[in-house]
Order: structure tokens, then C-alpha cells, then sequence
């Protein structure tokens, strides 16, 4: 019997006459650059992958952001006129606020108004 390391060693070069004696090696340099460009491709894929995994990442961040900074200026707004009474556009945003992150608040507790949510996320 043959040691392992040869047999390998064996498989290896056979694989590497039989493309040799079927395409008479300008095929092999073909053969070459498509697996290179098969890997290639997986790499770019692979980094545009993350990429995009990064842009959707920081899309939401920013969203809740954006959505903490109306908060915080609402309740600054509110605390400096001292008035009740939000603008349209506050209480609109706010609709849509109770209406989209209410079930992220559920299995913490009760459902509140806005302004028990805006304690909880601050």
C-alpha cells in the first residue's frame, strides 16, 4: 500500500495529466482565471454583502436617532412654553411613534401613552 500523503499526492497529478492530456494546456490557463474569477466574485459578493448589512445597520440608527432628537426637542419645546398642547406635526409623529414601536414595548410592560414610551427608551 501506498502511504496517504502519496496517494493525495498521486490523485493531485492525476487530476492535473488528465486536464493536461484533454485540453492540451491553453484550456488550463482558462481553467485557472475562471476559478479565480469564481472566487473573485465571491469576495466582491461577500463584501458587498456587508456593505449593505453596514448601510441598512446605520439606516436604522440614524432613523433612531432622528427619532430620539424629535423627542428630546419636543419635551424641550414643552418644558420652555411650559404648554401642554403639542404642535400637529408633533402629535402626528407621535401617532405614528405609539402606532410603529408599541409592540416593541408590550412584553415590557403594559401599554402606556407616549410619554411613559419616552421614559423607557430615554
Amino acid at each position: 500500500m501506498l502511504p496517504i500523503s502519496t496517494i493525495i499526492i498521486i490523485k493531485a497529478t492525476t487530476i492535473v495529466v488528465v486536464v493536461v492530456v484533454v485540453v492540451k494546456g491553453v484550456v488550463i490557463v482558462e481553467v485557472v482565471v475562471a476559478v479565480a474569477v469564481a472566487v473573485a466574485v465571491a469576495v466582491v459578493v461577500a463584501v458587498v454583502v456587508v456593505v449593505v448589512v453596514v448601510i441598512v445597520v446605520a439606516a436604522g440608527l440614524v432613523v433612531v436617532v432622528a427619532v430620539m432628537v424629535v423627542v428630546v426637542l419636543d419635551e424641550y419645546s414643552i418644558s420652555q412654553s411650559h404648554s401642554t398642547a403639542l404642535p400637529i406635526e408633533v402629535q402626528y409623529l407621535t401617532k405614528i411613534f405609539e402606532k410603529h414601536f408599541f409592540v416593541l414595548f408590550v412584553s415590557l410592560q403594559p401599554y402606556q401613552p407616549i410619554s411613559s414610551i419616552r421614559i423607557a427608551i430615554g
